[in-house]
This record gives structure tokens, sequence and C-alpha cells, in this order.
């Protein structure tokens, strides 16, 4: 596989769709063996981004994910482990202290002496016109 996605001719317009489809190959065995992510997965790295076959490029890129996730030290190297790996990095999924999301406290509510004008641009706002004589 490494020749392959290696070679001059590689990513060459008639053989970029197959060099990536290549790629992500190698990314599977890597996964499924730590004596070729040994050798391979830094050479493999070195391969991304895809480009050529939009539907691959996205696995392997969940795959360097994964591979990031979990500190696979042939990718990132023995010097930067992951001191406390999480599984699920986000394990409540509304952290706002608001209890109901979809209101927003954040902006003062418009009053109603200041309606935005019907014939002016989305950005203008006027004043109401005075009724009191």
């Amino acid at each position: 596989m490494l020749q392959v996605v290696e070679h001059a001719e590689a990513w060459s317009e008639d053989n970029a769709t197959a060099s990536d489809n290549a790629v992500s190959a190698l990314g599977k065995l890597c996964k499924l063996s730590e004596s070729i992510a040994a050798g391979a997965l830094p050479r493999w790295l070195k391969q991304l981004p895809l480009s050529a076959d939009t539907s691959e490029a996205i696995l392997v890129h969940k795959q360097l994910a994964s591979f990031v996730e979990q500190s696979n030290v042939h990718l990132l190297g023995e010097a930067n482990p992951n001191p406390n790996p999480n599984p699920n990095p986000n394990p409540n999924p509304n952290p706002s202290p608001n209890p109901n999301p979809h209101t927003c406290t954040c902006q003062a509510p418009r009053t109603s002496g200041w309606p935005r004008s019907s014939s002016s641009s989305a950005r203008s706002w006027a004043p109401r016109p005075s009724t009191t004589s």
C-alpha cells in the first residue's frame, strides 16, 4: 500500500481516486495491527488530506480523529500522550445554565415604541409616529 500511495504518479488525475482508496486501506491496516501502524501510520498521515474521492475522504478523516482520540503513540509520538482521554468529550449536551435553551437572556426585549418600519431595510429602525395632538 505504501508503494502505491508514495509512487510518483499516485496523485495524477488518473490515479488520485485509487490512491485515496489505498490510503484508506492503509489506515484500516494500521488500526488492525500495531506492527503495521508502527512503520506506516506516520507515512499514512503525510498522505492527508484526501480530495479525489469525497466519500473515502470522510471515512479517512474520521479514522484520523479516532487515532487522535485514542492517543495513538505511532501518530502522536510517545512524548504526547493524552493524560486524561475522555471517550465522551461533551457529556452534557446543554451546558447552558439557562433552563430553557430557546430563550435568549442576553438581549433586552424590544419595546413597543420602536417597531421595525415595514418600508425600511432590515437594519434600520424608526420611532413610531406620535398619535397624540
